[in-house]
């Protein structure tokens, strides 16, 4: 037996996930600014460093989320990573609401 990811249905999940990135995306500039990449200041913080990259590395898997709806082999670690970063986003509007980390942006 076949992992599930590797058929019809993996392409489902991957392109589900890629809906979600996008969903989130939006929600991020329009609800939930917390979660945004504007709040992710200060530059002195060590926070702030950890948080813009959190940023980065979802810009690059939506990348390598599209590709991976035909390579098959990207598939586990594109869903691994969008599960870690989007973990983040929780602790990254906790440390907005303390104050730890601030909102320069829209």
């Amino acid at each position: 037996m076949a992992p599930i990811w590797r058929g019809q249905t993996g392409t489902v999940i991957v392109a589900g996930l890629l809906l979600l990135q996008v969903g989130v995306l939006f929600l991020s500039v329009t609800t939930y600014e917390q979660i945004s990449i504007f709040c992710t200041g200060p530059a002195t913080s060590n926070l702030s460093w950890i948080f813009g990259c959190v940023h980065l590395l979802l810009l690059g898997l939506v990348i390598i989320g599209i590709v991976s709806l035909t390579v098959v082999k990207l598939r586990v670690p594109y869903i691994a990573l969008l599960a870690a970063a989007v973990a983040l986003l929780p602790v990254q509007a906790t440390l907005v609401n303390r104050h730890v980390l601030s909102c320069d942006g829209p």
